[in-house]
């Protein structure tokens, strides 16, 4: 049986307009982009730890571990698409909590 994550908000500071935000996504997507294709054994590790910080400064703590968990274990192209933008990153996030 799956946990349920605790409602809460997701941080609207998180967003395409706050440029400190966009910085520390866009350099977290940068470095993820060039490992993100199917022979990388270590995926799933590799993105877990980059996105947990961003997936917790947006959710919270609580729920940050489950929800990157299920971000994780998308296929290659839905982390693709989440690493493309940050407004994209939110949307998975917030599909995730529901």
């Amino acid at each position: 049986m799956a946990e349920t994550i605790k409602e809460s908000t997701i941080d609207v500071s998180f967003s395409s307009t706050n440029p400190h935000m966009v910085n520390l996504f866009d350099a977290m997507a940068k470095n993820l982009r060039p490992l993100i294709y199917e022979w990388n054994t270590t995926i799933k590790t590799d993105v877990g730890n980059k996105i947990y910080r961003i997936v917790g400064l947006i959710t919270g703590r609580e729920a940050a571990k489950q929800i990157t968990s299920m971000m994780v274990n998308l296929g290659v192209d839905d982390i693709r698409r989440y690493l493309s933008n940050l407004d994209t990153f939110i949307e998975y996030i917030k599909d995730a909590k529901e």
